[in-house]
């Protein structure tokens, strides 16, 4: 990553709009399947793509907001930023859920064409996440389940201490 300030608000700005690409991916998916199972990967993704676009609509506006100074409270972008994050975690978890149920209803482990996209959409929020810890403090236990979490922690030392400074100041 570079040092120039520009530059690191340009790179983060476009793994932002990034989350737009992977819905798009998402929605590809729909036509690599037949036409009898086309619907149901619709309906299996829709939701998904739905709260990627919509949490990415708010991120996308929140950081703007926050480098240009102009934004509202603190406190509100906070709120603001971490219902985004939750959604797209929340519509995450109900995509697997789903996937699994579905896998068991044949009794094989099945695999969705999109699975592999929403692995990526996974690894994408938590670096999202990462930059946003950043430049203010969120509330990871608010936005992801705790297997994330500690995922998140394995891998970002600075998000490990930042967490570890939040429970020593809140106790």
């Amino acid at each position: 990553m570079t040092t120039d300030p520009l530059l690191q608000h340009k790179e983060q700005y476009d793994r932002i709009v990034q989350l737009y690409d992977v819905a798009e991916q998402l929605l590809s998916t729909v036509d690599e399947h037949s036409e009898e199972h086309r619907l149901a990967q619709l309906a299996l993704i829709e939701p998904l793509v739905e709260s990627i676009e919509e949490s990415a609509d708010i991120l996308t506006e929140e950081y703007i907001a926050m480098i240009s100074t102009s934004g509202q409270s603190a406190s509100q972008a906070k709120l603001r930023i971490e219902a985004a994050f939750r959604k797209i975690y929340t519509a995450i978890e109900v995509y697997n859920t789903q996937t699994a149920n579905r896998a068991k209803r044949f009794y094989k482990n099945i695999f969705n064409i999109a699975d592999g996209i929403v692995s990526d959409l996974r690894d994408l929020t938590q670096k999202i996440v990462v930059s946003f810890m950043a430049m203010m403090e969120l509330s990871v236990d608010r936005i992801m389940h705790t297997w994330d979490i500690e995922n998140l922690r394995k891998k970002e030392a600075m998000v490990a201490l930042q967490m570890h400074q939040n429970s020593i100041n809140h106790n």
